[in-house]
């Protein structure tokens, strides 16, 4: 992010293990008259993953939008724990940054579940976001960082 953004900059923690936009379902239903409906609908998963996020964000900035029809720049970090059947050498691997989690969620479905979450409370409309980096990476500081999401979105600072 600009140093000139970084004082407009909206940041959110997201607590837990990240959790990316899920595939819609679809179900079918046959009514009395043997007529088909189709109906797709977000996966539980998702929806309440999607909760988490504003409530995050309500908890933090209140009701209202923080920025608007501007186009902004995200930024996510997904934080990972170190999965307890690692090696000690692996683990030390890990911590250091010499291994990065190459797991699932993958890093656009967590684009995905945090832009569509926070559309319409923290900005206008997702289609605002112009610029988007995410980075996946496992616990550095075990005593002093937990697992999560990591959220910063500015506004971008374009010449007049």
């Amino acid at each position: 992010m600009t140093k000139e953004s970084r004082s407009k900059t909206a940041e959110l923690f997201i607590a837990g293990h990240p959790v990316g936009k899920g595939r819609p379902k679809i179900s079918t239903l046959t009514t009395k008259k043997k007529k088909k409906i189709v109906r797709a609908y977000t996966p539980k998963r998702t929806a309440d993953y999607e909760k988490m996020v504003q409530s995050a964000y309500l908890i933090k900035y209140g009701e209202g939008k923080l920025f608007g029809e501007v186009p902004l720049e995200m930024e996510i970090e997904a934080v990972y724990a170190v999965p307890k059947s690692y090696t000690k050498k692996r683990t030390e691997k890990c911590i250091k940054g010499l291994e990065l989690p190459t797991k699932k969620p993958d890093a656009d479905n967590i684009i995905k579940v945090i832009a569509d979450a926070l559309n319409k409370i923290m900005y206008p409309d997702d289609r605002f976001i112009t610029k988007v980096s995410i980075t996946k990476r496992y616990i550095c500081d075990p005593s002093n960082e937990e697992e999560g999401v990591c959220v910063r979105v500015a506004p971008i600072g374009l010449d007049e």
